[in-house]
This record gives C-alpha cells, sequence and structure tokens, in this order.
C-alpha cells in the first residue's frame, strides 16, 4: 500500500489553517521570516531542532540548490515534486555523499535541480 501524500489528507487535518501553519513552520526553519518573525505566532515547532537546516550549511546554499526564491513576503518554491517523487534527486547528489557528514552541499552546483531531468 502506497503512504498517503500529505495533499491527500487537507480537508481531513484541517485545511486552510493546517495548511498556513505549514507555511509558517517552513518560513521560520529556513529563516524567510525577515522582520516579521515575531509577528509569526500559528505554527508549529515541534521538533524544529532535529528538522531545521542546523548549522553546516548557509540557508543561501540550500535555497539556491533547491529552487527556492526567496522575497521575504512572497517566497517561490519550484515544483520538483516529479524528480523527488522518482527518486532522480536521491539519486543525483548521492555523488556529494561523503563518509559520516552526509551531503556535502558546498560541491552541489547552485543549478543542480536543473541538471536533473
Amino acid at each position: 500500500k502506497q503512504v498517503p501524500l500529505f495533499w491527500e489528507n487537507t480537508k481531513r487535518m484541517g485545511g486552510h489553517k493546517v495548511r498556513l501553519k505549514s507555511t509558517n513552520r517552513m518560513r521560520i526553519l529556513l529563516d524567510l521570516t525577515g522582520s516579521t518573525a515575531s509577528k509569526i505566532k500559528d505554527y508549529d515547532d515541534t521538533d524544529s531542532e532535529k528538522y531545521g537546516l542546523g548549522k553546516v550549511r548557509q540557508v543561501s546554499t540550500f535555497l539556491a540548490i533547491f529552487g527556492i526564491g526567496v522575497n521575504q513576503t512572497n517566497p517561490v518554491i519550484q515544483d520538483h515534486c516529479g524528480k523527488i517523487m522518482s527518486g532522480k534527486v536521491h539519486s543525483y547528489l548521492t555523488q556529494y555523499l561523503e563518509r559520516n557528514t552526509g551531503i556535502d552541499y558546498s560541491k552541489v552546483p547552485l543549478n543542480a535541480m536543473d541538471l536533473i531531468d
């Protein structure tokens, strides 16, 4: 049986309110809040240290590699679902895998998502 995807549960999980909380969570975790950080109250911070980006790479590198254009009030996120769900992104990034440290994002081209087809 295939695992349900988040959008299949939107209505059951609370619809728009849950989507807003999720968007706010992403904005907080990726530090896309700018001067609005103190205004964002409605988000789930469960395990944010565990699932955040950590301190190893800069947020700007992550955003560039994964095609997230940052505008503090309206981030643009490219649709890479097909590439991710097919495993192509995983396969591509394994060439940058370092022993005991994970992927060395300093070696990944900033246009990596454009190179994956």
